[in-house]
């Protein structure tokens, strides 16, 4: 038998035989609480306090037979039953399987002497039970995850193309410095990037996101969010921000950094429903050998530790074995689906990071995120890139929007930033389109994912009739969809929906300055 104490009830009138298993145990040398009642009342009442690891029943008692005990179907039953029985028959076997018993034996002397092992037997069968049971759970909340990665992926689509609408056509008219329409304008845009922001959270929910690594000030990141912070955690949690004094500049994904934030700020304030404080710190940090030694994986030098502390309930050691684990919850149903850590996890290691976590119950948790510092040199270039203005040019562009709005604005951007302009709706409009302009085009602005032709084959067949030098995709899908259309391979131009019309002009001049015949084969 196990080392561990084992807490056996045995329901049985007969005091002959629990005198029997109970040498038979103290025999087997394991270390077992054997307790005994004699009716199906009693059963019930020492239940209701103490439910045992497993329980011998009788079958027949004083009051009635022992199966009316076994009230749960074996699948939600709360320990396992092993039923004792005069003599064994067939109907008796059906029976008790039905009544949720996991076996049952004959009575003799000799199932009383083995009985340890037949005890040993059904808790191993048991165990294989439970085990199932949470594969099964989790194949079918994994599959609820697909589903909802599917409905995610096409909401975010068609959400992104109105984004990009919205972004590109509230600048399409220039205002004046003193214009009070520039207030408008400004809210507009302000709301359209909120928007953006819910569609990458929706995504990162679902993990079919496309990633976009930036190096960002992780400063800037929490301090952003304290507004939201806030008015996530409630009114009866303080939260505390203690910012270094250095940039903490990291290269991660901005939307994934804010979701890992919010997910172990909610993970706090479930640990503190009486209230308490949430502390957000970062800090730039030089570790010693014996860190680097355990997480091999980071460079060595100067890292950026992004720690989130609270002052609640805290976790026991074998919580935290199983923290990071998909569907791991000590939540109820309702309040959790065990997948706020373990995308947590994901996205640290997405971003060569690692995490530790530090929680004794009673006093709270903290957990520390560690990322590779980036110099503060690579960030000013960054942003000098992105405050640029609108790069105009003179080629020709073949523009393939599935989209009639997207495609009227695409045609207006591209005109006033001086590009000659073709239009189509599909790959067949396009073909014929460019076979009536009579020579190659310089650039293919085209949609991903289309009916009938997709902008990849359509890419691949202009590239074979020397019709097109180069080409630039445009998505709004995620990233599994444009993975089946064998768009995101090194070397290949692409730009996610919704951009704005600098990041437009900016990516159209890098494939048009760069190397020609770029289709993508």
């Amino acid at each position: 038998m196990s080392n561990e104490r084992l807490q056996l009830l045995i329901m049985d009138d007969e005091k002959s035989h629990i005198e029997a298993i109970r040498r038979a145990f103290a025999e087997a040398g394991g270390t077992v609480d054997i307790h005994a009642v004699g009716t199906l009342r009693e059963y019930r009442e020492r239940v209701a306090v103490h439910p045992p690891d497993i329980a011998l029943v009788d079958l027949n008692l004083p009051d009635g037979r022992g199966v009316e005990v076994l009230s749960y179907p074996l699948e939600d039953a709360p320990f396992p039953a092993l039923v004792m029985t005069a003599f064994g028959t067939q109907q008796i076997a059906v029976e008790v399987m039905k009544a949720g018993a996991l076996d049952y034996v004959v009575k003799s002397p000799e199932v009383f002497a083995d009985m340890p092992h037949t005890v040993e037997r059904v808790l191993r069968e048991w165990a294989l039970l439970q085990r199932n049971k949470r594969v099964e759970a989790e194949l079918r909340q994994s599959q609820k995850m697909e589903s909802v990665g599917r409905l995610a992926g096409g909401v975010a689509h068609d959400f992104n193309n109105l984004l990009t609408a919205i972004t590109c056509g509230s600048l399409m008219k220039e205002l004046a410095a003193d214009d009070p329409k520039r207030g408008d304008v400004k809210e507009i845009l302000a709301a359209a990037d909120r928007a953006a922001s819910l569609t990458s959270q929706l995504l990162a929910f679902s993990r079919k996101q496309m990633l976009s690594p930036k190096i960002v000030n992780l400063n800037a990141s929490v301090g952003g969010m304290v507004e939201m912070l806030t008015r996530l955690i409630g009114e009866d949690i303080r939260l505390k921000t203690r910012l270094a004094a250095r940039s903490c500049q990291v290269k991660v994904d901005q939307g994934q950094m804010d979701q890992l934030i919010v997910n172990l700020a909610v993970n706090a304030r479930d640990a503190m429903p009486k209230g308490g404080t949430l502390v957000l710190e970062t800090a730039i940090v030089t570790p010693g050998k014996d860190f680097f030694s355990k997480y091999t994986e980071l460079p060595r030098g100067p890292l950026v530790c992004l720690s989130i502390s609270d002052t609640g309930i805290g976790m026991s050691e074998e919580v935290k074995e199983h923290l990071f684990e998909p569907f791991f919850t000590t939540k109820d149903k309702s309040k959790g689906t065990g997948l706020g850590l373990a995308t947590v996890f994901g996205i640290v290691k997405q971003s060569g990071g690692e995490i530790e976590v530090e929680s004794e119950p009673g006093r709270g948790t903290t957990f520390r995120i560690y990322l590779p510092h980036i110099e503060a040199g690579l960030i000013a270039r960054d942003k000098d890139k992105d405050q640029g203005v609108v790069l105009k040019g003179t080629e020709t562009v073949l523009l393939v929007e599935d989209e009639d709005n997207l495609r009227r604005l695409g045609e207006r951007l591209l005109r006033m930033s001086g590009y000659k302009v073709i239009v189509a709706a599909n790959g067949k409009e396009a073909l014929e389109a460019v076979e009536r302009h009579g020579k190659p085009v310089d650039l293919l602005l085209t949609n991903i994912v289309m009916s009938g032709m997709s902008g990849r084959e359509l890419a691949l067949e202009l590239a074979r009739r020397k019709l097109a030098h180069r080409t630039l995709y445009m998505s709004g899908y995620t990233d599994d969809a444009i993975v089946q259309h064998g768009v995101l391979e090194p070397g290949i131009a692409f730009i996610y929906k919704p951009f704005t019309i600098k990041a437009l002009s900016l990516r159209l001049r890098e494939v048009l300055d760069g190397p020609a015949n770029q289709a993508g084969a």
